[in-house]
């Protein structure tokens, strides 16, 4: 074991034994409100916080106090002293689970993603009051990371096996530019950006792509996108490396499933 493990092993433990004499030296009272997580059974609609009544001594005991849905919510908070300004509902079936946001190039627009593969702009970010507007359905579930390159939104979409490019030069209205689409069984899931915005790598998912690393360029005029058939091994038939092999460079430890990929620094 590490220097490091065991130093924290031993914090652990200390803020453990520290809890626990804590409680042992003084009564515990009884927890007034119980929290519930709770799933929608259709999975049409968003998972909730359920707060219950739990004081037995309470009118309300074993009420339902308030709700509160989670999947469908993001919110908004101030840096410079940590204050929450607003939960924001994202409305639609496309507003459950929301994932991933990205600042646009113009610094103040904010786009937001969901692995229900809908799309909402931040309205009225810079106010106190700021909320969200439903922009796109890229279609099916599941759809992970974006990128921006430029006035280009490129997103995961497994439901097309594809990565789709968004031109949202306007972001309230996106409109498509490209799809590089892969095999039948190919379903993506991580994609990183070059910094010089002029490559994608793409890895994960299921198909070949479990196994494969690939390479995709997008034309910074057109937001075209394309494979990079010559990002290959030698004497390989398909593009890409293949993760489907015994001996690596540190030994032979045999297949492996590649996921995260980020490019170097140049």
């Amino acid at each position: 074991m590490s220097r490091l493990l065991i130093a924290i092993a031993i914090f652990v433990t200390a803020i453990v034994g520290v809890a626990a004499k804590a409680q042992n030296s003084r009564p515990i009272a009884s927890s007034p409100y119980l929290f519930v997580w709770a799933g929608d059974a259709d999975r049409n609609e968003s998972d909730f916080l359920a707060v219950i009544d739990v004081r037995p001594k309470s009118k309300r005991y074993g009420r339902v106090i308030t709700t509160l849905p989670i999947s469908h919510v993001v919110q908004v908070w101030r840096l410079t002293d940590l204050k929450l300004l607003k939960s924001i509902y994202l409305p639609g079936a496309e507003g459950v689970d929301p994932a991933e946001p990205r600042l646009l190039s113009d610094g103040r627009t904010v786009l937001v993603s969901t692995f229900t593969c809908g799309l909402y702009r931040i309205t009225n970010l810079e106010s106190e009051n700021p909320g969200a507007e439903f922009i796109h359905s890229f279609g099916g579930k599941n759809c992970a990371l974006p990128v921006v390159a430029g006035k280009f939104w490129i997103q995961t979409v497994p439901a097309s096996r594809a990565l789709i490019s968004l031109d949202i030069s306007n972001p309230s209205k996106p409109v498509e530019a490209s799809r590089l689409v892969f095999g039948e069984s190919d379903k993506p899931h991580w994609i990183a950006l070059e910094p010089n915005g002029r490559r994608i790598v793409v890895s994960g998912g299921s198909g070949t792509l479990k196994s494969r690393v690939l390479i995709a360029r997008i034309d910074s005029q057109t937001g075209k996108l394309s494979l990079d058939g010559a990002f290959r091994e030698k004497a390989a038939k398909e593009a890409g490396i293949n993760f489907e092999r015994e001996l690596w460079k540190h030994g032979k430890s045999g297949r492996a499933i590649p996921h995260g990929a980020v490019f170097s620094r140049p």
